[in-house]
């Protein structure tokens, strides 16, 4: 089972040769690659280790979708961590967002990379009030948001008599495999390597370094870095027991009329989110609510009950049946408090995980962090801490 977007995977041959470098890197994802993306550019020389192929996992898998900010509505992230310290979270995904544009704009080939803004749709009035508190926390932040009632939303989205929506005009999409490319190409021409097939069995640590080992090689290091998110807890079992594998599914349909808006759209406490392509076709994701027990573990499989919501929200929202073009589904990391883990497990052995569905800005944070602490002696974010 493929996504869409993974029409586009390109195979990368296994590493069969024994290598010194700065960092190790487990896993070829948003988070490993951006990692090696930030170390390479300041002159570090980095290994990244893919058991499967670049993208293959939840990178792979995801909306296509690129928002600020960590997984739950800023009011409950301020509430578990404090106003300073969720304010300081937020800016750090801010400036996230601001490397993918950066490497963007930089890509000849482009990533399909946009910023239309995005549409939240509160299910109640319980989640509105929660936009509002939202919008004047952002306010506070000098960060623009628009809160838009009754004539303000698009005829299509009224129907359901939901109270409004929040409008944040910065949020973006991308195409996940093509910016994948890009970081991969971008790595590789500093000297640094990407390799596929080459599942790590043994992270051996030592005063003066690690040793990463797979069946064909060995990768020396000054440090390794976890960055396997869902699968983290087989490398790292005494801290990663507590991220739990969660499906999300998805489909795609064949190119439709326009919508009459042109920007994503997030609904029921982000269990729903869809947005259309410029090729007319709709990207439709979540309904998780619907079996959450179900959508539990490992496994890459479809939901039949969840499915069947999503065809039948692509039907209705065109007015036409036997739309789909394909369907698959992706396994997620989520944390006991929806923040993601970032730090130390070991003195030399970091870990990057737990993004809680939330990783196209929150893996590029994890990664200035984990660069900054590396480089620059920054300190750890307590908030993020394994061991908090």
């Amino acid at each position: 089972m493929i996504s869409y977007w993974q029409e586009l995977l390109k195979p990368l041959p296994p590493l069969c040769n024994d290598v010194n470098v700065d960092v190790a890197i487990i896993g070829g994802g948003y988070t490993g690659l951006w990692t090696a993306e930030l170390l390479s550019r300041r002159g570090l020389t980095v290994a990244v280790l893919e058991q499967e192929q670049p993208g293959w996992g939840a990178s792979g898998r995801n909306g296509g979708l690129v928002i600020p900010g960590l997984a739950q509505l800023y009011p409950h992230v301020v509430k578990t961590v404090g106003q300073d310290a969720a304010q300081a979270l937020y800016r750090r995904t801010i400036q996230a967002q601001g490397l993918v544009r950066q490497v963007a704009a930089e890509s000849p080939h482009g990533v399909d990379y946009s910023e239309p803004g995005s549409l939240y749709l509160a299910a109640d009035q319980e989640e509105w009030r929660y936009l509002e508190e939202t919008k004047q926390l952002l306010d506070t932040m000098g960060e623009p948001s628009t809160l838009l009632q009754d004539q303000d939303i698009p005829p299509s989205l009224q129907h359901n008599l939901r109270p409004g929506g929040l409008f944040m005009h910065g949020d973006g999409r991308i195409h996940p495999l093509k910016l994948i490319h890009v970081l991969i190409q971008r790595i590789s021409n500093r000297g640094s390597g990407v390799w596929g097939q080459s599942r790590v069995i043994g992270i051996d640590e030592t005063a003066t370094g690690v040793v990463v080992s797979t069946k064909r090689a060995r990768v020396s290091a000054d440090h390794v870095i976890v960055a396997t998110n869902a699968s983290a807890m087989e490398l790292c079992p005494s801290v990663a027991h507590n991220i739990e594998p969660v499906r999300g599914q998805m489909l795609v349909t064949v190119p439709v009329p326009k919508l009459d808006y042109g920007y994503p759209v997030y609904a029921d406490w982000g269990y729903k989110y869809w947005h259309q392509r410029a090729d007319g076709r709709l990207v439709i994701g979540g309904w998780r609510d619907l079996d959450i027990p179900g959508e539990r573990g490992y496994a890459l499989r479809l939901n039949p009950r969840i499915q069947g919501a999503l065809q039948s929200f692509a039907e209705e929202l065109v007015g036409t049946p036997g739309i789909i073009e394909r369907r698959w589904a992706g396994t997620m990391a989520f944390t006991n408090d929806r923040l993601p883990w970032v730090g130390p497990i070991r003195p030399r052995t970091w870990i990057a995980a737990g993004f809680n569905g939330h990783g196209s800005t929150n893996t590029v944070m994890a990664a200035q962090l984990m660069t900054d602490v590396l480089l620059d002696g920054e300190s750890w974010v307590p908030e993020l801490l394994p061991r908090r």
